[in-house]
């Protein structure tokens, strides 16, 4: 395995910054032929689901192919490379419990609506929201639980919690990059459970990452001939002038990890990172969906140390037999709890700032 060019990264910067200089989230889909229908005229809400999704493991997966084929397209027969590099959040003064992420999730839910109140929207109070059969009747938690499982054999270790120790009403991939949500009769009882409330629903699904990890790679290959003038290679006496061919593959690949304890955005589109979404739903069964586009990180400082350690796991041992695998040693980030969740903390406060800001950029458009 390779080792690893790291790197300590402190950064000062404002949460609303985040929001205005960089387009956070995009529109997915709408009930209505694609437009964004539900925020614009939004004054209260209703937050049924708000699912924090704390890693503590984290797996980067690059691949190249080798370009210069017609219109730059795949070169035939040329090469492939792959990389892969594991990170490992390393708690110094005990563990991250089940409790420490319930208690994020829950402080997180308390300030979203908070600053929905405080910038003239609404909140439906949660004793409310649960009683009401929609949500009673709404229980995939072991669904969401075989989807932990699945994503931790593809390197991705995590703890998912629901806000107020709330119900799965709907489940989520944090891979995929295309989660549809209700299908069916669920799309109506839902639309009931939104009129019920006397506002729209949202389902908030977020993944809080602790670490950057960055990979990029190329690989050229070729092949020639030259002339040596040398022994016939048969009778060894006599010379000659001989043809010899030639041929040759280059592969290269750079690595970097970077603490950072963030909001992870969906970096690349293609069901190997995983982030957010938020889905909101109103009572004309119209439904709204932001993937995040960008991440938003806490800015605050949170990592004792940034080490590498041989005796840890690179996960994801997939392999690719038509590439050159490249495998990095994996990454440890020390640091000590209350550092930790103040940063994560942090992260989500800024997210839900950055939430917000886009409600009411969606009411000025």
């Amino acid at each position: 395995m390779k080792k690893l060019f790291f790197t300590l990264l402190i950064t000062a910067c404002s949460a609303m910054a985040v929001a205005q200089d960089f387009d956070v989230f995009t529109f997915v889909k709408s009930g209505t032929f694609g437009k964004q229908t539900i925020l614009k005229d939004m004054n209260k809400l209703a937050i049924p689901q708000a699912t924090i999704i704390f890693k503590t493991a984290t797996t980067k997966d690059y691949l190249k192919n080798e370009r210069g084929g017609l219109l730059g397209g795949r070169k035939s027969g040329g090469g492939t490379v792959t990389g892969k590099i594991t990170a490992y959040l390393e708690i110094t003064d005990g563990e991250l419990t089940q409790e420490d992420c319930q208690l994020m999730a829950d402080q997180f839910y308390g300030y979203l609506t908070k600053r929905l109140n405080e910038n003239g929207i609404g909140t439906v109070d949660w004793n409310t929201i649960t009683q009401k059969d929609f949500y009673q009747a709404g229980d995939d938690a072991e669904e969401e639980d075989k989807t932990r499982k699945s994503e931790e054999k593809k390197g991705q270790i995590y703890t998912m919690v629901n806000a107020n120790k709330g119900k799965t009403v709907t489940t989520y991939d944090p891979s995929r990059t295309f989660n549809f949500g209700f299908a069916g009769m669920k799309i109506k009882r839902a639309a009931n459970f939104s009129e019920e409330l006397g506002a729209p629903i949202l389902f908030l699904h977020t993944v809080v990452d602790f670490v950057d990890l960055m990979l990029e790679g190329d690989v050229h290959t070729g092949s020639g001939v030259k002339y040596e003038w040398m022994n016939n290679p048969v009778t060894k006496t006599d010379f000659g002038l001989y043809e010899i061919k030639t041929s040759f593959k280059n592969y290269e690949m750079n690595a970097k990890a970077a603490p950072n304890v963030k909001v992870a955005g969906w970096t690349t589109w293609d069901g190997k990172s995983m982030g957010g979404r938020l889905m909101f739903q109103n009572d004309r069964s119209k439904t709204d969906t932001y993937m995040f586009n960008a991440d938003i990180p806490s800015f605050t400082e949170f990592a004792n140390e940034l080490t590498q350690d041989p005796n840890r796991k690179v996960l994801n041992k997939r392999e690719n037999i038509f590439a050159k695998d490249i495998r990095y040693v994996p990454v440890v980030v020390a640091t000590t709890k209350a550092k930790y969740m103040n940063a994560a903390q942090k992260a989500l406060e800024n997210f839900a700032d950055a939430l917000i800001y886009q409600v009411k950029l969606s009411k000025k458009s």
